[in-house]
């Protein structure tokens, strides 16, 4: 499990989250828009990325937007330094 301000290899990490459940989840770094996903009926939700990321700092952030329509603010920054260089 990644946690906030960490450090992987992994060049697609697997993101995840709570929202509404049947939400639509959006995922974003610093460069936009990355993908989005549907939580699940528990409200849980898991996103990779399809591209490989490039290496260095990501911030990453989401939005759920309801099935009304109702879009939340931006979540709080996670951080994740993608590291692909051996020691």
């Amino acid at each position: 499990t990644l946690s906030d301000g960490s450090s992987t290899d992994d060049p697609t990490p697997t993101l995840s989250g709570k929202a509404e459940a049947g939400s639509t989840v959006k995922i974003y770094d610093q460069n936009g828009l990355l993908g989005e996903v549907t939580a699940k009926a528990d409200g849980t939700w898991s996103f990779s990325p399809v591209a490989k990321l490039p290496e260095g700092e990501h911030r990453f952030h989401v939005t759920a937007t309801d099935k009304a329509g109702n879009t939340s603010a931006d979540s709080d920054d996670f951080v994740l330094t993608l590291d692909y260089t051996a020691p």
